[in-house]
């Protein structure tokens, strides 16, 4: 088992960068990019990684703040995650619990390609552009959510089958 907890990393290009790898604990740790990196910058990158517990981490900036791509069976949960573009990027990912998060000032606050059989429960999601964007994204649940002033599109679904989006507020 791998920790990376309590940590405080500045950087311009990436934060934490998994890649490869299982049961991870990443927790209570500050992920800062810097303004002026590239515009692939990522504070949190998980790549084809499973069984990872992301928790109550402070995530701010970069292109995407939370970036799962190709992983299975993970958790992010209790983070907050701000300014960035896209602040949860999942793609071609399964099985993962994201659940009560605070996502703050992107331009997309919650967005899923090409992903199923996911969990997007009891998560804030404030003062972004799109609040939830799907596409080709199958048998997800969205339940209980929090939608607050969002500047332009509360739930954008495009090319998704057997999503459950249930009891969720838009404000």
């Amino acid at each position: 088992r791998v920790q990376v907890e309590g940590n405080r990393i500045g950087s311009k290009n990436y934060g934490i960068l998994l890649v490869n790898a299982s049961s991870i604990i990443v927790a209570d740790n500050l992920v800062s990019i810097e303004q002026g990196g590239l515009n692939t910058s990522r504070a949190t990158l998980l790549a084809n990684v499973s069984d990872v517990d992301l928790k109550n981490n402070e995530i701010i900036g970069g292109e995407i703040g939370l970036a799962a791509l190709e992983c299975h069976n993970n958790r992010l949960q209790n983070n907050s995650i701000s300014q960035s573009k896209n602040a949860t990027y999942i793609q071609d990912s399964a099985g993962l619990k994201i659940n009560n998060n605070s996502i703050q000032d992107a331009e997309f606050g919650l967005r899923l390609d090409n992903s199923s059989q996911n969990s997007v429960i009891g998560n804030l999601v404030e003062d972004c552009v799109i609040a939830l964007y799907f596409s080709a994204a199958e048998d997800n649940r969205v339940l209980e959510n929090q939608f607050v002033g969002i500047n332009d599109t509360a739930m954008q679904i495009a090319s998704s089958d057997n999503c459950e989006i249930l009891e969720n507020a838009v404000t």
